[in-house]
């Protein structure tokens, strides 16, 4: 029992080393954002700031064209999320109970896409968005992200799982198709969708190379965008940056913790 003992205490402190390292950088610009220039970079190094400057938040939040920037990202992210989960729920049920020739291989050429890296088809994907006019607009940002493979593959691998006497049952007490998913598999899929939803979001959130290409005006930023603008509008002072950069986070981890259950 002691040696027991001992190995979880070993292991106890191991982990909170891992989580120590994990998180300082993250505290230390938190830290950061409240200070002012000169304070940054005065020697010796402080890591907590002489006074919390709440006006950095206050400058950050007002400038650089940075609340209409968030107000497209929440657009986008919410819209491109919820219609990514609405098409991979019915394309892994589809796959996952549904039987049909082909079913497999189209299952195959969904994995398949899963190993194409984003940049082989950001070219295609470009020249389809300009023929459609969709440049610098909202449906422009929002239409590549509804197209996600991974989530198709994890709600396909769920679905599998559930009992189809269930479904069978609906059938058979005169329950439509669209009503046995609905009042069926959705409710029961609620783990894999919050848990796809956050992932979704966040990769939404967080992109950056596609806005770049397809957004001109500043009207059409998005928060990374924002943020980078944000950089070269104020140079090296790095407190305003800090706080815009934790301004941005705050959606993402409001979502985590409304559906980390």
């Amino acid at each position: 029992m002691r040696v027991l003992r001992r190995k979880e205490i070993g292991t106890n402190i191991i982990l909170l080393i891992c989580v120590v390292v994990a998180f300082l950088p993250i505290v230390w610009a938190f830290m950061c954002s409240f200070k002012d220039s000169v304070e940054l970079v005065s020697r010796p190094l402080k890591f907590f700031p002489e006074s919390f400057r709440f006006e950095n938040y206050v400058k950050a939040w007002t400038s650089s064209n940075f609340i209409n920037s968030i107000g497209n990202s929440l657009i986008v992210s919410v819209v491109s999320t919820a219609g990514m989960l609405l098409i991979c729920a019915l394309a892994g049920y589809a796959l996952a109970k549904f039987q049909f020739k082909g079913r497999d291989a189209l299952f195959l050429a969904v994995l398949a896409t899963m190993m194409v890296p984003m940049q082989v088809t950001m070219v295609p994907v470009f020249g389809i968005t300009t023929k459609l006019g969709l440049i610098d607009t909202h449906l422009g940002l929002i239409l590549p992200l509804l197209a996600y493979p991974y989530g198709i593959f994890l709600m396909r691998q769920f679905m599998v799982s559930l009992p189809d006497a269930l479904m069978e049952a609906a059938r058979i007490e005169g329950c439509a198709e669209f009503g046995v998913f609905a009042r069926i598999v959705l409710p029961l899929s609620k783990p894999v969708i919050s848990t796809l939803g956050i992932l979704a979001f966040l990769d939404s959130w967080n992109q950056l190379v596609w806005p770049l290409i397809l957004t001109k005006s500043s009207n059409m930023m998005t928060v990374q965008l924002a943020l980078k603008s944000f950089k070269s509008e104020y140079g090296m002072k790095w407190n305003l940056v800090m706080a815009a950069t934790f301004i941005s986070i705050i959606p993402v981890t409001l979502i985590f913790v409304l559906f980390q259950k």
